[in-house]
């Protein structure tokens, strides 16, 4: 729950991130019937890093978060996806209440749509590594 607190305060707390999407930023999926566009972030995993000092005390985590951007048009998803790149990448500090060493982006997904729908997405996974406590 670490990795998903520091991402909604860092999304949540981006001036230009809400004003392209308000307060709709989910965890997990959007709800049904919400007003495009919308975001949502998830944990995807967690994995402890080998610390060199085992008696040190202390476990540093290394969590993939993936935010994913559903939007009327390819344009607007691109748009939003630069506003969470500048929210997130390569913050670090005390953030929400977890020692944050930094934020990388890792990978971006496709680009997809949903004719039927109407909505373009797009999913990219940020990795944090941050201490447990």
């Amino acid at each position: 729950m670490r990795a998903e607190k520091v991402v909604y305060a860092m999304l949540t707390g981006s001036e230009v991130l809400t004003a392209l999407v308000g307060s709709k930023i989910y965890p997990g999926l959007i709800p049904q019937n919400t007003p495009m566009p919308a975001v949502s972030y998830e944990l995807i995993s967690s994995v402890d890093i080998a610390p060199i000092n085992a008696q040190a005390g202390g476990v540093i985590l290394r969590s993939r978060v993936q935010v994913s951007v559903l939007a009327r048009t390819y344009a607007e998803v691109k748009v939003i996806q630069e506003a969470i790149r500048e929210a997130l990448l390569f913050k670090s500090g005390l953030i929400a209440g977890v020692q944050v060493i930094a934020i990388t982006r890792e990978l971006v997904g496709p680009d997809e749509r949903d004719d039927e729908a109407g909505l373009y997405m797009q999913g990219v996974d940020y990795m944090l590594i941050h201490d447990e406590t």
